[in-house]
């Protein structure tokens, strides 16, 4: 037989459950373009800050539409180009017949033949400023892609998940997938676990709450 003074005490409910610590505030570092993972220059645990280079994406091909843009920009200002040369010809051939008629020396439809040339080669002017704005729109674009092929932190903080290696590929097709967890500040952390319904009930604000973690199983912290 065990025996034990009796004597008087509080009586604690206590409810139990497991979960993990995890820092308060966490950012999720994706990648908006999608391509072969090329190199890698943050790995979990390491001290990041904003703006450091994490990861970064094969940029042959989006460089490669960069060269496209840029060659296409050029042929649309050297049409500009061409079509002002062009432009300064029909106007004086437009004034010359102009004048002619007025004389009697040439036609009626030749002097509106070449008016109409010289309506259709200022038209032409515009058409050609308005293409070397799409291509300018289009190269800055490309840029930005290309851009995007360096993956870089937002935030000072610490790495705590790497999701991918050199040589996978990783799509941003539908979604923007998750390439690093960043947190913000290891010092302010929580516990997420999970109560059953039955327990719940037991449970508000305010309660002392003790956990324990692995790294210190015999340490219980409030």
């Amino acid at each position: 037989y065990v025996t034990q003074t009796v004597g008087r005490g509080a009586v604690i409910k206590i409810v139990t459950a497991t979960g993990t610590v995890n820092p308060t505030t966490t950012v999720q570092v994706g990648t908006y373009v999608s391509g072969v993972i090329q190199e890698i220059s943050c790995d979990f645990n390491t001290q990041v800050r904003k703006g450091q280079l994490c990861a970064k994406l094969d940029p042959r091909p989006y460089r490669t539409i960069v060269d496209v843009n840029r060659a296409e920009l050029a042929t649309a200002k050297a049409q500009l180009v061409k079509d002002r040369a062009n432009l300064a010809y029909t106007k004086l051939n437009y004034e010359r017949n102009a004048a002619l008629l007025k004389r009697g020396i040439v036609s009626q439809d030749t002097a509106e033949s070449s008016k109409n040339g010289y309506d259709q080669a200022q038209a032409q002017i515009e058409l050609d400023l308005a293409a070397i704005k799409q291509r300018e729109a289009a190269l800055e674009t490309a840029l930005v892609n290309l851009g995007y092929t360096d993956i870089s932190s937002p935030v000072d903080g610490t790495v705590i998940s790497r999701n991918v290696t050199i040589g996978q590929t990783v799509a941003a097709s539908f979604q923007t997938p998750t390439l690093f967890l960043i947190a913000t500040d290891l010092t302010s952390m929580q516990v997420d676990t999970n109560i059953s319904e039955s327990d719940i009930g037991r449970v508000k604000l305010g309660d002392k709450a003790i956990f324990t973690v692995e790294a210190f199983p015999n340490r219980a912290f409030e």
